[in-house]
């Protein structure tokens, strides 16, 4: 799964990416959902011999969701890590900032956006806005000409093109 990507996101995929996987997971059920299915699948396969179709049955089981889209991107596909801000617009109420998964894989979404007065606002989303497609817009209430930069990922979201991860006003 790692054959176009190098460097710190060669490495995270590599090795860490079943870790990376739960943390993925984790931000997208939340902490009870996420931990009452992993004990359960701890509960059900302590002692035994189980395979990742297993694990994966267990989460879709317990959290009574099917999850099989998450599971084929990141355990079967080629897909890899690679989101970027494709345009940033005024609307009526704001400005919307279209997001795009140009690699595939489904990870979250942190956008941070700075304002000319100095302000900055977090926005999230799992990756659950992946499910059905690779283009996501958010809308904010910031207007787009207050905008100053605006920046997508964040220390443990893997990327395959950090250049594009950034708008900045003028563009």
């Amino acid at each position: 799964n790692t054959k176009l990507i190098s460097d710190e996101t060669y490495y995270s995929n590599a090795y860490g990416r079943g870790g990376l996987c739960y943390y993925v997971l984790q931000t997208m059920l939340g902490d009870d959902l996420f931990f009452r299915s992993l004990h359960q699948y701890m509960n059900d396969w302590n002692g035994k011999h189980p395979t990742p179709y297993d694990f994966f049955y267990s989460f879709n089981n317990t959290s009574r969701k099917d999850l099989n889209w998450f599971w084929n991107r990141w355990f079967f596909g080629w897909q890899y890590p690679d989101l970027s801000i494709e345009k940033v617009v005024a609307t009526k109420n704001g400005a919307a900032i279209t997001i795009a998964n140009k690699g595939g894989l489904p990870v979250p979404v942190f956008l941070e956006i700075k304002t000319k007065n100095g302000k900055s606002t977090v926005l999230k989303a799992t990756a659950e806005v992946w499910k059905e497609r690779n283009e996501f817009v958010v809308e904010t209430k910031i207007q787009e000409k207050e905008i100053s930069t605006i920046l997508l990922g964040n220390e443990l979201t893997p990327e395959k093109n950090p250049d594009d991860n950034e708008w900045s006003a003028g563009n």
